[in-house]
């Protein structure tokens, strides 16, 4: 991972390997190790791609990367629409490095989201009904919600990298996408969103260029049952529509008030 972090005001990157896999880089090449070392090269590829948009971005942007207080609103949607950058362009900027052979983890890894994002998403609004804690409830439909976009925008960019047809090297996306046809709009204009990006990458002045990637979150959180409400005064007012999918079972109420005669006894 390469997470950022302001060092003298200023915003750098830090790479955390894992030595005990990366390890096999330095060792002899075999048989026996070839398809490790291919990966872990990828690995630090993507890593490096990570590094490389960050000088891109602070170069354009100086004052705002860290820096630029946000309503509670922007903050979540920017979150979500700024994970999704970050990852297509690391994942097209080193697609080069693994071509083909690095597409199956990140296909599976969609795949396995999208079959449970709106199971868990109305889960977690089910146990709001009880726990009655909006800011919780927000942050955790939009984190269900968060994974399968920055998951989504993995697979594109590294599609986008090697210049890709969808159908030929990620049929089985495209099939789950059929079983959860929600999403399939969202995929659609996730990928030409971030197209538009890549097209100005560079040239950006502040996080504006973001706006668009915003608003399809905001419409998939809406979707999801929850519409995170802008207010001029910053106050926090999310809508949470009742739907028989997101009104808590009998064996989940019980549950709930167990825990919580528990926690009362403690």
């Amino acid at each position: 991972m390469t997470p950022i972090v302001l060092r003298d005001g200023e915003a750098m990157s830090v790479m955390v390997l894992n030595a005990a896999y990366m390890e096999v880089i330095a060792a002899q090449e075999t048989p026996d190790n070839a398809a490790l070392r291919e990966q872990m090269i990828y690995t630090l590829a993507h890593e490096c791609g990570h590094i490389h948009d960050l000088d891109v971005r602070a170069t354009r942007m100086p004052d705002i990367i860290l820096k630029q207080r946000l309503s509670f609103r922007d903050g979540l949607l920017l979150g979500i629409a700024s994970g999704c950058w970050d990852e297509y362009i690391a994942c097209r900027l080193s697609a080069f490095i693994a071509r083909e052979s690095a597409l199956l983890p990140l296909e599976d890894t969609f795949c396995a989201a999208l079959e449970r994002t709106r199971d868990r998403a109305n889960a977690a609004i089910r146990q709001y009904r009880m726990h009655a804690d909006v800011s919780r409830v927000t942050k955790e439909v939009a984190e269900i919600y968060k994974r399968v976009m920055v998951y989504a925008a993995y697979m594109i960019g590294h599609l986008d990298g090697i210049e890709g047809d969808a159908a030929a090297f990620v049929s089985r996306a495209l099939n789950t996408l059929e079983r959860h046809p929600y999403f399939k709009p969202f995929f659609s204009r996730l990928r030409d969103e971030l197209r538009v990006l890549h097209s100005t990458y560079g040239e950006w002045k502040g996080l504006d260029v973001y706006e668009p990637l915003k608003r399809l979150s905001d419409e998939l959180l809406k979707l999801g049952g929850v519409d995170i409400q802008p207010r001029a005064d910053e106050a926090i007012y999310v809508n949470i529509p009742f739907s028989p999918e997101t009104m808590p079972t009998v064996e989940e109420q019980m549950a709930f008030l167990a825990v919580k005669g528990t926690d009362a006894q403690k």
